[in-house]
């Protein structure tokens, strides 16, 4: 404890029993920090009546502010009104550094101070400002906090430096983003009847190392509608959704139903292709038989037949003029047979008499 906190504390102790004399007024501390180091500082100090007590407002008279700062923090510039009081500090180590602050009467340098406070000042090695990060939904823009965006929006990052004495009027900056690469993930998810807002506890845990897929399981004891929550989470943002899940009475499965119809429809048109099948191959060309005798005993009826009764007439099948070469002709179509196909061009016969010699009548 220092001199000066003793002497403090003194002074109190003694004068505690008066009556207004040394809780009549506060102090009031306050200070635009944090700043970055280099930068300059402001802290104020006013001088105020305490609330409730009889004196109103202050008495026009002159007060003394005193400052102690904490070291390696240094005083650059002061000034001091009638009731408040203010300094400029500024240090190069980074700290969070204490500040204490008293009044006195000017004309009575033996009495106690009137009032005292502290206050502490952050000086910190990184540049102070905030970051903003914004999402556009419709017409509203929502500010995210905590780095908590939604997916597939258009994000807007601004960075709004704090620079309350202008130290960074002539500097300049560059940005560095890092949005991680998803390892380790955190999957928690829970089953319920409705959607819930926010996943606390509760949930099952389910931390991925090195993998963004899990698989889950999960028993329903009563039917109905239930809701699947699921909440995903790594460095740089956490992303939180709902899907609805039914579930039903146990039955017969519907595949039950279509196994038989495709079994019933399968045999139908394997009987159909192969009645089709047989009627194609009991098709076949049809064959026209021509029954021909050509025997001496048909050629002597066929003479007799047309013989007159007075004297002697051969009758031939074939002109007179070509009798040797249509005999050698059919002699050669005997050879083959007289069976032919329905497409093969039919051959006609014509038993045409004619006279070839003539016997005297």
């Amino acid at each position: 404890m220092t001199s000066l906190e003793l002497l403090l504390l003194l002074n109190t102790a003694v004068l505690s029993g008066k009556e207004g004399m040394c809780w009549q007024y506060e102090l009031l501390l306050s200070n635009n920090g944090p700043i970055t180091t280099g930068a300059r500082g402001t802290v104020e100090a006013r001088l105020v009546p305490k609330p409730g007590s009889r004196q109103e407002q202050l008495e026009p008279q002159p007060y003394t502010f005193h400052w102690n700062v904490e070291s390696p923090l240094a005083i650059v510039r002061s000034s001091e009104q009638e009731f408040n009081s203010s300094i400029t500090v500024r240090s190069l180590a980074p700290k969070l550094y204490a500040l204490r602050a008293w009044v006195t009467r000017t004309d009575c340098s033996w009495c106690p101070p009137l009032a005292h406070g502290s206050i502490k000042l952050l000086v910190t090695d990184s540049v102070v400002g905030t970051l903003s990060l914004k999402q556009p939904n419709g017409s509203i823009t929502f500010s995210r906090k905590e780095y908590e965006l939604a997916t597939n929006i258009p994000t807007q990052i601004s960075f709004i430096l704090y620079d309350p004495s202008d130290y960074f009027d002539t500097a300049s900056f560059r940005y560095f983003w890092y949005f991680g690469d998803g390892p380790p993930l955190d999957v928690c998810w829970l089953v319920s009847r409705s959607c819930i807002a926010v996943i606390d506890h509760s949930c099952d845990l389910i931390e991925l190392p090195s993998s963004t897929v899990s698989n889950v399981s999960y028993t329903f004891r009563d039917l109905g509608p239930y809701t699947f929550n699921v909440r995903a989470k790594n460095s740089v943002s956490t992303l939180q959704a709902c899907y609805k899940i039914t579930t039903w009475k146990n039955g017969i499965h519907p595949v039950w139903f279509i196994v038989p119809c495709v079994t019933l429809f399968t045999i139908i048109l394997l009987f159909v292709l192969s009645i089709a099948m047989r009627k194609g191959s009991a098709r076949k060309d049809s064959i026209e038989v021509a029954d021909f005798d050509f025997s001496p005993m048909s050629d002597k009826s066929v003479t007799e037949a047309w013989a007159p009764s007075r004297g002697t007439v051969h009758l031939c099948c074939i002109p007179c003029g070509r009798q040797k070469h249509e005999s050698h002709s059919l002699s050669r179509r005997e050879a083959h047979s007289l069976l032919k196909f329905s497409h093969t061009q039919i051959q006609a016969y014509s038993q045409r008499p004619e006279i070839c010699s003539s016997s005297p009548l």
